[in-house]
């Protein structure tokens, strides 16, 4: 018996070389065993000759050189040239419009050279199978890791981290992935030329837009940059912004400026653009030079008087006193757990983040509202002695409570322009309005909180004194049927207002006089679906007459009737002399009609650029001017930055702040451009 089974063992595990001739250098470790049924070589599985594995054969010899790479990859490392591979290409398989945008393709058919590298040592790119740099699959990896880079703010140096590439090697062993210098200068400057390519086109044809601008610091280098952000209204109504370039700050203004005015020509800017800016000096010094009407950032100037009167004498103090009292109760956990026991509320007192004002009056509101106890903690015999030592005393809580009182109204305020979205300039001059009246100094207040009152109300109003902004931010106001009524100015800037609206009319209708007008391409921007285009352009001033007639007083829905239309059906009765015919062919007075028409409607709350699309064809004249003073916003991104409480928006902010400086430009103009196309 154990002789059988020796010969047995001896016949059928006896590795048998590969039977005939092959090129393949891998059978000198490779063979096959025979097979007990048949006593034929049992080709399903090769066996290694040096671990006895068994190695699913199917007539190729990929397995076979996995299973050398992974278990001798030291001793294993051979090229493979293919000197005669011919390839087609499907130009139609590569990624045009998905994760990373359009690929250019190969030629149909090439012949190329492939070099398979097995086991390298760690720090090359290791692959098992080395796919073609312009194969589909390859393709598609590398514009998966371009969207990957763009999407996350990352700098392409990031393919370089010895981490990075050990997990795709893991996920795809196939995949050779190129170095960083192919994604900073190949891939990357080449998204970046195409979507260039396409904002140019779109401001190209566009009447007006906006710029604001973003200044921000580089945590790495400690340099200060500006970002530039252009604002347009399409022809459907809708608002787009798209990031434009990133610079670094410049003391000088005259160079600023020269910059300014290189860059606005190479971008195609429309002359002459409004720029909202967060009131720094050097940017506002710059588009002085170029003439460009600069209007300080509505949220900015909230946040510059509120830090103002947290700044100042008597206020830090009483804030500190708070400050130490909840990390006191916060230092001791059973402290922390019998305090809120003893309110009816469970919410405890967070502690506010430097620098950022709302949660500072977040704080002392809550310190104001449970102030019974907090008090009561002194005469509790619960409570440790650390605690009891921090308690705040009545002085600091009265301050508090002024405080918390005169920041409310800019908390108020902030919130709106937070819940707003998008929120237009046509909101300044009411928010102005209402702060003032919710600010104004009462016979009750005491003397502390008419010193800060009045300190918020100079600072709003030096900010806005400007004629020129003045009269941007009423035009902007009488355009949103929201407020166009202008009751919170004077009579005086109400006939200020609608003098300037009819001058700017008035000349914008002349100039259009027997000029096309290309409006701005809304099909070229993604939208959602299902949406479709129901607005009629006015192409020029016979299309804009003929609209006009069309929307006679007759004809318009009951809202939208003047008042007096019907006066004249009496006129022989009252014996009332009709006044004589006005002119029809003259521009201006074709301009104060539709503006008288415009004013007369009923004021609404129906969002402005809603209220306009649907009445476009009614006030050609107008709704060109809309598109302009609407798409000014009253904040830019830098107050988004300083009240934002989501995360994932402050961790961009972060990120974008770790970026090289060789790469900033080009990856924040992706970072915010590439989805949008």
């Amino acid at each position: 018996m154990e002789a059988e089974r020796y010969e047995y063992m001896q016949e059928y595990t006896q590795i048998y070389d590969f039977p005939g001739k092959s090129k393949s250098a891998v059978w000198k470790d490779f063979g096959f065993y025979k097979s007990p049924d048949t006593g034929c070589l049992d080709k399903t599985s090769a066996v290694c000759k040096i671990c006895c594995a068994l190695v699913k054969y199917c007539g190729n010899t990929t397995n076979l050189h996995t299973h050398l790479a992974k278990h001798r990859p030291k001793q294993y490392c051979r090229t493979i040239k293919y000197d005669d591979v011919v390839m087609s290409i499907d130009e139609s398989s590569f990624n045009r419009g998905g994760s990373i945008g359009s690929s250019r393709s190969p030629p149909n058919s090439e012949t190329v050279t492939a070099t398979i590298t097995c086991g390298s040592p760690p720090g090359n790119f290791p692959t098992v199978q080395t796919m073609l740099m312009n194969s589909n699959h390859a393709q598609a990896l590398n514009n998966s890791l371009t969207e990957y880079l763009i999407s996350n703010l990352l700098p392409p140096s990031m393919v370089d981290n010895t981490a990075f590439r050990n997990m795709m090697r893991v996920a795809d062993q196939g995949y050779n992935m190129p170095p960083s210098q192919y994604f900073a200068e190949s891939v990357i400057p080449q998204r970046y030329n195409e979507i260039k390519q396409n904002i140019q086109g779109l401001l190209a044809n566009t009447e007006n837009v906006t710029i604001s601008s973003d200044v921000w610091r580089s945590n790495i280098t400690d340099t200060e940059y500006v970002t530039l952000v252009v604002h347009v209204i399409d022809c459907n109504w809708e608002t787009h912004s798209f990031t434009l370039c990133t610079l670094e700050m410049d003391e000088d203004s005259n160079r600023m400026s020269t910059t300014l005015q290189t860059l606005l020509q190479q971008w195609r800017v429309p002359a002459a653009p409004i720029m909202v800016t967060n009131s720094d000096s050097r940017v506002k010094s710059a588009t002085d030079i170029l003439g460009i009407r600069n209007i300080s950032c509505l949220g900015n100037a909230i946040n510059m008087a509120a830090n103002d009167v947290l700044s100042s004498t008597g206020v830090s103090s009483a804030i500190a006193n708070c400050r130490n009292f909840i990390k006191a109760l916060n230092r001791n956990g059973h402290d922390k757990a019998k305090f809120r026991k003893t309110q009816p509320e469970a919410e405890d007192i967070e502690l506010d983040i430097t620098g950022k004002w709302t949660t500072t009056f977040d704080m002392l509101l809550k310190i104001c509202k449970k102030n019974e106890a907090i008090q009561s903690i002194e005469q509790s015999d619960i409570f440790s002695a650390d605690i009891k030592a921090h308690v705040p005393d009545s002085e600091s809580i009265e301050k508090a409570k002024s405080i918390k009182n005169v920041l409310r109204p800019l908390r108020m305020a902030a919130k709106l322009l937070s819940d707003q979205g998008p929120s237009t300039a046509s909101m300044i001059l009411p928010v102005l309005r209402k702060l003032q009246l919710t600010l104004a100094v009462k016979d009750e207040d005491q003397d502390y909180s008419t010193q800060l009152k009045r300190r918020i109300l100079d600072i709003l109003a030096n900010l806005y004194q400007d004629s020129n902004v003045r009269e941007c931010l009423l035009v902007s106001s009488i355009l949103d049927p929201r407020y166009k009524d202008l009751n919170f100015v004077d009579a005086t800037e109400r006939k200020q207002g609608r003098a300037e609206l009819a001058d700017e009319a008035t000349v914008l209708y002349r100039k259009s006089k027997g000029e096309h007008h290309v409006d701005l391409i809304g099909c070229d921007i993604k939208r959602e679906p299902g949406l479709e285009s129901t607005c009629a352009s006015v192409s020029n001033s016979s299309n804009a007459a003929q609209m006009f007639k069309e929307a006679s007083p007759a004809k318009r829905p009951r809202i939208e009737q003047d008042i007096g239309d019907d006066d004249d059906w009496l006129a022989d009765v009252v014996c009332i002399k009709p006044e004589p015919k006005k002119n029809k062919t003259s521009l201006e007075e074709t301009v104060l009609a539709e503006i008288d028409r415009y004013v007369s409607t009923e004021q609404t709350t129906t969002p402005p650029l809603q209220w306009w699309k649907n009445r476009e064809a009614m006030y050609p004249i107008l709704s060109r001017l809309v598109k302009k003073y609407l798409c000014i916003g009253a904040t830019n991104e830098q107050y988004d930055r300083t009240v934002s409480s989501d995360l994932q928006q402050r961790a961009w902010f972060n990120q974008r702040a770790m970026l090289p400086r060789d790469c900033v430009d080009k990856m924040v103009f992706l970072n915010k451009n590439f989805f949008k196309f």
